[in-house]
């Protein structure tokens, strides 16, 4: 299988911080590299790709994607709310596909267990949220991974100390949905 690891945002854009004030595209590139190597150690082709850096970074990057033919597709980000009490895991996915459900379903339940915070379940994007200009360009089975909320003190210390378990958890996943289709 060849799949691509995708980290979240770009260079001059990084997305959120957490509240050790990482952001999320300096937090991720580590674990997109555990991810792959997981995966690399059990026979499959993984890529870890970097977002371009300009405005359509998204377009290019879900061209990108296709052009080279993937098997599937994961992006690797973190939740961050207004509130330090949002908390919890969730792996988004679009709403017409069903591997990309299924393969949602099969990290999401993996990275829970991982971190054993609040599931916020695998949720079905529809056109206008969060993510969907990613989860619709791909034309392989592709999620979003959010296994944590940064703006919580507790969740960000859960994951900072638990980011080996939780790449393993992810990897794992994405080979569970692998030997499952």
């Amino acid at each position: 299988m060849t799949i691509a690891i995708t980290i979240g945002h770009r260079q001059s854009s990084q997305g959120a911080r957490n509240t050790d004030g990482v952001s999320e595209w300096v937090f991720n590139a580590p674990i997109c590299q555990a991810i792959a190597t997981h995966l690399q150690a059990w026979g499959h082709q993984v890529d870890v790709l970097y977002r371009p850096d300009s405005l359509d970074g998204v377009q290019l990057l879900t061209a990108q994607l296709n052009r080279r033919g993937y098997d599937l597709a994961v992006e690797q980000h973190f939740n961050s709310f207004r509130t330090p009490a949002a908390t919890g895991s969730e792996v988004l996915h679009h709403h017409a596909s069903n591997r990309g459900r299924m393969l949602a379903l099969a990290i999401q339940t993996r990275q829970v267990a991982a971190l054993q915070l609040p599931d916020r379940g695998a949720k079905a994007i529809v056109s206008g949220q969060r993510g969907w200009e990613y989860l619709d360009g791909t034309t392989m089975p592709a999620v979003i991974v959010e296994p944590y909320f940064g703006s919580s003190p507790h969740d960000t210390k859960i994951t900072t100390d638990r980011v080996a378990q939780l790449a393993e958890a992810i990897a794992g996943g994405i080979a569970d949905y692998l030997e499952a289709s």
